[in-house]
């Protein structure tokens, strides 16, 4: 039988990949809009990703009841963070409510008040819907900040965290008597905002959850009946969606320069920066890496579903995301260009 909370959550990190493209896009062009050309970074500080995720991962493992309230309060700065800049980037996409350079001040208060009482819904409720709009907003600004400037380092980097998600996956329950990423990403935090409220006894701030999902999920709840809320949520971690996100964000830019969409960079605005990205023909790296994501989110979707046990969905996506890739750009003698790095400035600049 079709289960269609896995078909929603597979959908559901498509939309995210797809929408944290666009908005690392926008950010690439609003605040530098010049593509490198060379790689700038030694390509072993990309192996710092997997290494400091398995330190995080381990230290909630055995010390999350100390860490906790300082994890709440940190989620809480960070989701205030990342939601506030979708909001200010976004906003200004609306011309006939919104013009980005007379009306700045603006958008920073109405942002900074959505967001706001987007955080306190959220503690309010433990909704799973809020939950994703804030795991939506974190993972879109990981995927504009961990950039990569070549194929090459992101093969690094991405293969480095697909070794480290099939060890936690499959592997941690034998050195550690359980699956540690399970156990972690399952936890509850106490909230520290309830607590607060206890302290002061305060009535109107009591009615916040005492125990609160951390937004470093997508949840999708299973509905058992048309009678019962729901008993349980299909998951799938942030790092599952922001990680492979990074490498469709790089593609864009690629596709971006070498596909000689953008021109000079003084002709960039903010406003046609966006639109330029519908320019892309669907057979674009952008949208090529879209749907190996898909394919391969799929197969991990299915076959955590059909085994009834957690996949690593890295497994899974990075490698068809990069064959994918790699094949189209020897096809089309673009992979010596992608894999150093280089973003054809020259021509850019001759157009």
């Amino acid at each position: 039988m079709m289960d269609f909370a896995i078909v929603a959550l597979w959908a559901l990190a498509i939309f995210t990949v797809f929408v944290g493209s666009l908005f690392s896009a926008f950010s690439f062009f609003h605040n530098s809009g010049t593509f490198y050309t060379e790689e700038v970074m030694d390509w072993r500080i990309y192996l710092l990703p997997p290494f400091l995720s398995s330190v995080f991962l381990l230290l909630m493992f055995y010390f999350f009841h100390v860490l906790q309230y300082f994890l709440f309060l940190v989620i809480l700065i960070v989701s205030f963070w990342a939601v506030f800049l979708i909001l200010k980037n976004s906003l200004p996409l609306i011309p006939a409510l919104f013009n980005y350079e007379s009306n700045n001040a603006v958008i920073n208060i109405i942002s900074a008040s959505m967001t706001i009482l987007i955080l306190i819904e959220w503690s309010r409720q433990n909704s799973y819907f809020l939950n994703n709009i804030l795991c939506l907003s974190i993972c879109a600004n990981i995927m504009n900040s961990l950039r990569f400037h070549s194929l090459r380092l992101a093969t690094v980097c991405l293969g480095g965290l697909v070794v480290y998600d099939i060890y936690w996956v499959f592997l941690s329950s034998r050195l550690f008597s359980t699956n540690v990423m399970v156990e972690v990403s399952t936890k509850e935090a106490e909230s520290i905002i309830y607590h607060a409220a206890h302290a002061i006894n305060s009535t109107m701030l009591k009615t916040f959850q005492p125990k609160i999902q951390l937004p470093l999920k997508l949840l999708v709840p299973i509905f058992p009946s048309s009678n019962a809320p729901y008993s349980h949520f299909h998951i799938l971690g942030a790092g599952d969606v922001a990680i492979p996100g990074t490498l469709v964000s790089y593609l864009l830019e690629f596709d971006l320069s070498a596909g000689h969409i953008l021109a000079r960079q003084d002709s960039v605005t903010n406003t046609s920066a966006i639109h330029r990205l519908f320019d892309l023909s669907l057979t674009s790296y952008f949208y090529l890496s879209v749907a190996a994501y898909g394919l391969g989110l799929a197969l991990a979707l299915l076959l955590a579903h059909n085994t009834n046990h957690p996949q690593p969905a890295l497994l899974y996506t990075i490698p068809t995301m990069l064959c994918t890739v790699i094949i189209a750009a020897y096809l089309r003698g673009e992979f010596a260009l992608m894999w150093r790095g280089s973003r054809m400035n020259g021509i850019l600049e001759n157009e």
